[in-house]
Parts: C-alpha cells; structure tokens; sequence
C-alpha cells in the first residue's frame, strides 16, 4: 500500500521467567475484531516459559489503547504488523493470530514469508470468508455497543461481559438467522473499556470498523502467493467457520500446513480450552 501511514501499536511484552533466549524468534500474539491483547490472558506468558521466547501481544489499529484513526481494513493490519517487527528490530518471527488475527498471520506469511518463521492460525482459513459472516456481524456490533449504554456502573469486567450478551440475547427475534447462534453469543467475548464513573465502553473505534465491515469489497483482499514454512491450523470444529472443510484451499496456498481440531471447541479455543491449546501450540514451536 503506497500510502500506508503507520499508527502507534500498543503492545505488552512477556520474558520467559528463567530469562529469554536471545538467539530464538520471539512470538508475536494478534487478536480477533473487537478483541484486545488482553484477550489472550496468560496464554502468552505460559508459552514464553515453555519456549524461552520473548512474546508479545498487540492491539490491532483501532482497538484497545493503539491508535485510532478513520483508517481500517485487515489489509493495513498486515502492514501495521511489519511496521511494528521493524520498531522492535524483530527480523522473523513466529505469528500466532486469532480470527482476524489469523487473517493477519496468513497474508503476512503469504506477503513476506522470509520473516515469518512459523504461523499459527486459531480459527481461521485462507480464502476470503463469505459476505454473509461480516453481514451478520456488523448487527451484534451494533448491538454491543447499545448494551454498554444500559449496563450498571461499578460490575466487574466479568459481569460487564455476561450482561452484554444477555442483552443482546434478547435483542435477536427468534426469526433472525442470528437466533440459531445464541449458544456461540453466550460465550462469546469483547473488549470494554471501564471509564472512571464505573460505566463501560466497547474498546474499540466503533465508528470505523462498522464502517469496514459494511464495505465488504475492500475490508480484505483476496490472498496470493506461497508459504513453504511451517503452519498449524488450529480449530474449533464447533465453529461456524468450519475450518476442517477448507483443507485443500489452505494447502494451496500453505503445503506443509497441519489442521488440529480441538474437541468441543467453537471459535475461541484459546478461551474455552485454555490448556489444549497452549500444549497444542507447544507441540508444534
């Protein structure tokens, strides 16, 4: 992208406990939409003290405490990552991304595969994901944001999530498509913001990712070229992405790529099974 304008990227940072190896590729953790680095809990710190890796987690553009702008697209999230890799003078690095995370990890895999050691995608596949999914999306978006303004002050961030969803719950007509999905909402999660009152705010810029999502044709471009390094796709089979359908086309773009499904896992493994997916990751680094 010729006019690319790079952005701020929050981010944390996790020393293995027994100190870091400085001659291995640190980890570089990617969030889902509307998601946060915090959204990744414990996770990368368990596997920077197994791997003595450096790890990090990054707030996407337009999410959490990075940048906003009136820019946004999955396409930018590529670049944002680079320019992020060469602040922190980060030559390669492994990639573990979480659905649009995912999406991030595989285009910048496919883009610059010489900087990516490995790539590790949660429920995600590689070719564009249908139209339909951002359609339904950008209605339970809406109605996030419209539960934060009927929430108590002063719940716990806990509370805060299940009284969004309940909200939302009982906002889906039981003639909507989205009715059939209320088991996935229930455990769903999102990103809030606490202000000082002790009232909450989605963390994310509504405003631009309602608007991205809505221009289906440019939120995302379609992937090209080839990754020959190593790749897991790790999945929910529960998931309505339903990646264990999309072996062929993964491997068309990622040959050595491997599918692990998790059992009884939906789309967040990292949040429902915390543990198999850190030894599944573990397996594999």
């Amino acid at each position: 992208m010729e006019d690319f304008k790079p952005v701020n990227i929050a981010y944390n940072v996790f020393e293995p406990s027994s100190g870091a190896d400085g001659t291995l590729s640190p980890i570089i953790f990617l969030h889902g939409i509307t998601a946060s680095k915090e959204y990744w809990n414990d996770i990368p710190q368990r596997i920077a003290d197994k791997t003595k890796r450096t790890a990090y987690t990054c707030d996407a553009r337009n999410h959490g405490e990075s940048d906003y702008n009136d820019e946004f697209s999955f396409d930018l999230n590529i670049h944002d990552l680079f320019h992020f890799m060469d602040t922190k003078n980060i030559s390669k690095a492994i990639l573990v991304g979480h659905s649009m995370g995912g999406v991030t990890a595989i285009h910048a895999a496919l883009k610059k595969p010489e900087r990516i050691e490995k790539t590790c995608v949660e429920d995600m596949y590689v070719k564009r994901f249908p139209r339909a999914f951002t359609d339904a999306g950008l209605p339970l978006l809406c109605m996030r944001k419209e539960s934060t303004h009927h929430m108590p002050k002063g719940l716990s961030e806990k509370d805060a999530m299940e009284f969004s969803n309940n909200f939302i719950i009982e906002k889906i007509p039981k003639d909507s498509p989205l009715y059939s999905k209320l088991d996935d909402i229930r455990k769903s999660r999102a990103s809030f913001r606490r202000n000082p009152d002790g009232s909450f705010e989605v963390n994310y810029n509504f405003d631009v990712i309602a608007r991205a999502l809505k221009d289906y044709d440019t939120l995302a471009s379609e992937p090209e070229g080839r990754y020959d390094g190593p790749a897991y796709f790790i999945y929910g089979p529960a998931s309505m992405f339903a990646v264990y359908n999309e072996e062929e086309s993964i491997r068309n773009h990622f040959p050595n790529a491997e599918l692990i499904g998790i059992p009884g896992a939906d789309h967040s493994v990292h949040v429902e099974f915390p543990d198999e997916f850190v030894e599944s990751v573990l397996k594999y680094l």
